[in-house]
């Protein structure tokens, strides 16, 4: 397997123990590698590792459960008085 090949795995699988599913998995996957093609213009690839894309991967998970924390509950608000009317 090739070296990317092996980041990718371990990333995924990094997301796949925080509770989040493989298509979950590659959409975070795939933003974290964009902001690690962002980064590598301004910092040297060796300063970059998995370490880091694994770090921004879990940050980019933590706000998707906090974005779908906010829409579960504007939707509980929202439907909040529609369940007392009836």
């Amino acid at each position: 397997m090739s070296n990317s090949g092996e980041i990718h795995l371990s990333v995924i699988n990094a997301v796949r123990l925080t509770g989040g599913d493989r298509a979950l998995a590659d959409d975070l996957v795939q933003e974290a590698c964009l902001a690690l093609a962002r980064q590598m213009q301004a910092t040297p690839a060796a300063e970059l590792g998995t370490g880091w894309l694994v770090v921004v991967l879990r940050r980019r998970y933590l706000d998707h459960v906090r974005r779908r924390r906010r829409e579960r509950l504007r939707l509980e608000r929202d439907t909040a008085p529609c369940l007392l009317m009836m």
